[in-house]
């Protein structure tokens, strides 16, 4: 649930700086800059959206990371077998 939470999350943030990037030009951090502060709904769901954002990201570095260390053992375990 909390996943499924955070990925709802991620997809509506895209989605917001799409719409508000389609009437800006510059980098993405101008435009998550600006968003929060125009002070509109859109800036508070975008505020909402980035924290769960950001946590959606770090599991998934953590992900990757346990999963290479993961096949680095089974390497490690299968190279020691005769």
């Amino acid at each position: 649930m909390f996943m499924g939470y955070c990925r709802v999350a991620c997809e509506l943030l895209y989605l917001i700086l799409f719409l508000i990037a389609e009437k800006q030009s510059g980098s993405l951090v101008d435009v998550v800059v600006s968003a929060v502060q125009q002070g509109s709904p859109l800036s508070f769901l975008v505020e909402l959206s980035l924290f769960r954002w950001a946590i959606k990201q770090t599991i998934n570095v953590i992900q990757m990371k346990t999963s290479a260390d993961v096949c680095v053992l089974y390497d490690i375990e299968k190279k020691q077998k005769p």
